[in-house]
Order: structure tokens, then C-alpha cells, then sequence
């Protein structure tokens, strides 16, 4: 119960937070709730950067917040209620019709260019935080606490739930050498008309790991594959919100909804969308520097040339040097080997050498395999046991060791037993066996490790 609101019924949420519709009793106003557990310290932040957020968003068609308030240690966001419901309460097994999926996705669209404007990314794009009215044609949007905003600090960085994973971008999977920006809402809404289009995702698995390898390496079938009613134009157009590389997508939200718009006036009065230049009104507001490497083809090669060779067999591991001075490239080009490590099931890790952290042993090389221990986290369970007795076999008794120094290889092997006290030597003895047993458990030819 939530003192002053009558509670009608509950419509979803955004996890760790649920959404209820309720009646303000002081005034009859209805109004939406969204709380969560009086212990959950992630989504009393959440909740709380929400409500900042949504307060520097006045004008847009967000849904608005009206109070936060702090209930016996539970806190509870109060939105308006336009009436309505979440997108996905809407969505049927299969396909909505053309005019509907247009009309909603144009109304996204311009949402996003207002958002746009207001310089805020929404970063969790999908049918859950899409408020669509009655007749579907108007829409809002909700769950801004993902969201990026210049008056309001940027939260910690956190996955995507599993049940909203497919709506992501390649670039927020962090398994790309490209950071999220604007036009990640662009692919997240490209997935959501995809889906009103077919009645299904472009990518889908029940595996996380497989549905990242998909997102990254993938390319998406053509709508009309699915959907033979769907005109080619319309097809392109989702196709090119759907590109892996953000600078293949639209430049603007403002460009995709002219667009869209196109699409529906045509389609409405023709029954169908004859081809078109897409993005002929797309030009960006933003000064965006291009993520491209160029001149570095040779270097590429090479690279590429040696992963190959370890993946392939020829031999069976390689050290490569990369130099140069600071801020040349050098982290850059060894990113490239994302996209085929994504494509063979393969580990990318990585870890720096920090001035400020120079009296840490092995900084670099424990940040690395931290970076790990969060991708096997991403696993199946079936993989992940496996994993864990592989681990638990090649250390023997000296988990501990490990745990010590990656806390986090707790959550994949569980506590491990407390260890007998050494001397020095010896006991870097046993650190130095525990750490080679350990690292090499990774890297076989089903999971190439970079």
C-alpha cells in the first residue's frame, strides 16, 4: 500500500521498478506510481535521477513527474496519467497494421527531436517505455532513469535487463570500439518498428550472449522477408536505423521523422510507398567526430592477419606490440578486433597502466580479467557451470587466491576456503601458479581470447 493513492492496478515497470495506476485520494487525480523495494539502493537512485531528469524536460512529451515522495524508506515517483498504456501491453503476437506502426513510430520520432533539442538521450528506448493513448495515435515516453542529460549527472554505467536487451544497440553492448551517443535511441527505435511491422525482433535468443554476438556481427533480415505487405521503401528505411555502425543511421531524429512522415501521407493515399532518397532532410545540429580509423588499413591487416593465425591453429598464441605517441590511435586500432572476436564467441579484455595506480601489482592485467569476469557473467547457465568446474579444476585448492585479487570471480566459483599463511617468496610462488592456472582456462579455440 502507498499512503494517499488508491491503487487500481499495476501496468508494468522498468527493472528493479514497477508501475501502478492509482487515483490521488486528496483530489481524485489520476496520476501513474512507480517505486520499488524500500532495500533497493540502485532504484531509489534511479528513481531519484528520473525525477531530475523529467524536471528539466518541460514541453516534451515525456510523462511528466509530479512529486517523489519517501514513504517508510520506499520511494515513490508520481507521474501524470494521460490516460493510455505502455506500448507493450498493446502489441499483439503478430504484426500491427502498416498505417498504426507508422503512426506510432512517427510519434516517437518527433518525441526524440525534441529530446534532441534539450541535448537528452533517452538510452533505454523500447514498447516498455513507450506510452501510447488510446487510438495509438499520439505517444509519450517514460523510464528516463537510463536516460543522458547535460543538467543532470550521468549514471553509472549498468547492462540492459534481459528482458530489454534486444532493444539495444550494438554500441551499448560495450563489445564495439564505438561509444553510445544520440543515435543509439535511432537503432532502438528502428527494433521497435521492426517489430510493429513483423510481430517479431530483429534478433532474438533466450542465450544473452547469443543475442550480443547477433546485435554486433549480425546483419538483420530485410522487414519485407517477414512481411511481404511491406513496400521496399519502408524496409530501407528500418534497415538503415537498424545499421551496426552509428554513422550509417540517420543524422537527426528530425530526419527520420520527416521520413516517416513521407511514408504515411503516401501510404494513406496510395496503399503503398514507392522508393525514395532516405535522409534527403537529414542534417544534424550536433558536431559529432567520426569514430572511423583512417589510414590505418595496413596495421589493421596485420592484426587481423595474426588473430586469425592464433584462431586458426597455425599457432598457438602471439604477442603484438602496438606504439606510439599518446593519443595517436593505439587503443583504437587494437578495438578493431572486437567485431571478429563478437562474430567467433570470442573474449575482448583490456586494462591500463595508470600513473595514479603505479604501486598497485599487476593493476592492468586485474582490471583486464575484472572485464572478464562481467562478459562470463553475461553467459548461459549451462556455460557458465562449465566455466565455473574448468576454473575450480585448474586452480585446485587456490581459488582464494584469485577471489583476492578479482572479487568478482566470487559470483562464477563461489567463496572460496581461506588459504595457510606464507612467506614472501613462497607466497608469490603460489600467486604466480595460481594466476597462469587461472588465465589458462580462457582462450581455446571455441573462444579465442584477446
Amino acid at each position: 500500500m502507498i499512503s494517499g493513492f488508491e491503487i487500481r492496478n499495476e501496468i508494468g515497470g522498468a527493472e528493479p521498478c514497477r508501475l501502478f495506476r492509482a487515483l490521488r485520494e486528496r483530489d481524485g487525480a489520476a496520476v501513474l506510481l512507480k517505486t520499488c523495494d524500500p532495500g533497493n539502493d540502485f532504484g531509489r537512485t534511479a528513481l531519484g535521477r528520473e525525477f531530475e531528469i523529467l524536471r528539466t524536460l518541460t514541453g516534451a512529451r515525456v510523462l511528466h513527474a509530479v512529486d517523489l515522495l519517501d514513504q517508510h524508506h520506499r520511494p515513490v515517483l508520481v507521474l501524470q496519467d494521460p490516460g493510455g498504456y505502455p506500448l507493450l501491453a498493446a502489441l499483439p503476437t503478430r504484426e500491427l497494421p502498416i498505417a498504426a506502426s507508422l503512426q506510432i513510430a512517427a510519434a516517437v520520432a518527433q518525441i526524440l527531436a525534441e529530446l534532441d533539442e534539450r541535448g537528452a538521450v533517452h538510452n533505454d528506448l523500447g514498447p516498455h517505455s513507450i506510452w501510447v493513448e488510446e487510438s495509438r495515435s499520439d505517444a509519450w515516453l517514460l523510464h528516463f532513469a537510463r536516460a543522458t542529460c547535460p543538467a543532470v549527472s550521468p549514471c553509472a554505467a549498468r547492462r540492459h535487463p534481459d528482458s530489454t536487451l534486444a532493444y539495444g544497440s550494438p554500441e551499448q553492448t560495450g563489445r564495439t570500439n564505438r561509444r553510445p551517443d544520440y543515435r543509439t535511441d535511432f537503432y532502438s527505435l528502428g527494433v521497435v518498428l521492426y517489430r510493429l511491422l513483423t510481430g517479431a525482433l530483429p534478433f532474438s535468443s533466450d542465450n544473452p550472449i547469443e543475442l550480443v554476438h547477433a546485435q554486433v556481427a549480425t546483419q538483420a533480415l530485410s522487414p519485407g522477408a517477414l512481411n511481404a505487405a511491406i513496400p521496399e521503401a519502408l524496409s530501407s528505411l528500418v534497415l538503415k536505423l537498424l545499421a551496426k555502425d552509428p554513422e550509417e543511421r540517420y543524422r537527426s531524429a528530425t530526419g527520420i521523422s520527416r521520413d516517416l512522415d513521407h511514408c504515411r501521407r503516401e501510404y494513406r493515399q496510395t496503399g503503398t510507398i514507392a522508393p525514395f532518397r532516405l535522409g534527403s532532410g537529414d542534417l544534424s545540429t550536433r558536431l559529432q567526430i567520426s569514430s572511423r580509423l583512417y589510414g590505418r588499413d595496413a596495421e589493421i591487416a596485420k592484426l587481423l592477419a595474426t588473430y586469425e593465425e592464433v584462431r586458426g591453429g597455425t599457432t598457438e598464441r602471439a604477442l603484438v606490440l602496438v606504439h606510439g605517441y599518446s593519443g595517436i590511435g593505439k587503443t583504437s586500432l587494437i578495438s578493431e578486433l572486437q567485431s571478429p572476436l563478437i562474430r567467433d564467441h570470442g573474449y575482448f579484455i583490456s586494462g591500463k597502466y595508470d600513473q595514479l595506480r603505479g604501486n598497485v601489482p599487476y593493476s592492468s592485467l586485474i582490471q583486464a580479467f575484472q572485464s572478464l569476469v562481467q562478459q562470463l557473467l553475461t553467459e548461459s547457465e549451462d556455460r557458465l557451470t562449465d566455466c565455473r568446474n574448468r576454473i575450480l579444476r585448474a586452480l585446485g585448492g587456490n581459488g582464494k587466491v584469485i577471489v583476492d585479487i578479482i572479487p568478482q570471480i566470487e559470483h562464477v566459483i563461489g567463496a572460496q576456503a581461506e588459504l595457510p599463511t606464507l612467506g614472501p617468496a613462497e607466497n608469490q610462488n603460489r600467486f604466480n601458479r595460481a594466476f597462469l592456472a587461472f588465465s589458462s582456462v580462457f582462450g581455446s579455440a571455441g573462444h579465442p581470447l584477446v
